[in-house]
């Protein structure tokens, strides 16, 4: 989370306050709405468990629900800027987090795959949400100024593309 601050403020990417609000969102739907739910208990090796010795609720893994809708998210606006080496090496990295939660007894096989699907999705939300209500360029983000306001967009009512900035 530090990181997306800092990129956001250094380099003033909407993308990466997105991701942080993104990280703060998955962060709630996992621990207080789908774990109190589901409430399937990790695997017995785990030691997250409450101060009586319980084992604390496993699914979905909150690291791989977080790590994986992020990587997604990424992937995608990768993919969206042409960036395929970047995408391949997201895409490479997917694996890690949920072998590492699998790996260290914190959760079931089972638990980290479910977990990675719906994150597959959760990123694939986020996206389109994120390509929804923010652009990259100045010319799209005035249009979608225009188009919250109600003013007519370009080519509509007199306005065109080369009175937006570039």
């Amino acid at each position: 989370p530090v990181l997306l601050v800092m990129d956001g403020m250094l380099h003033r990417r909407a993308s990466s306050f997105f991701a942080l609000c993104a990280v703060v969102v998955t962060s709630i739907l996992s621990e207080c709405l789908l774990k109190p739910i589901i409430a399937e208990p990790r695997p017995a090796t785990s030691a997250c468990r409450t101060e009586d010795g319980k084992l604390l609720p496993g699914m979905p893994s909150g690291h791989v629900l977080i790590c994986q809708s992020l990587l997604t998210f990424y992937v995608l606006e990768a993919m969206r800027h042409h960036l395929l080496m970047v995408a391949l090496i997201l895409v490479l990295l997917m694996p890690l987090m949920p072998w590492a939660r699998w790996y260290n007894g914190d959760h079931t096989l089972k638990q980290v795959v479910v977990t990675c699907l719906v994150a597959a999705v959760v990123g694939l939300v986020y996206f389109l949400v994120f390509i929804s209500f923010f652009n990259d360029s100045l010319a799209g983000t005035a249009v979608h100024l225009l188009e919250v306001a109600s003013i007519p967009a370009p080519g509509v009512g007199g306005v065109t593309n080369a009175a937006l900035p570039k």
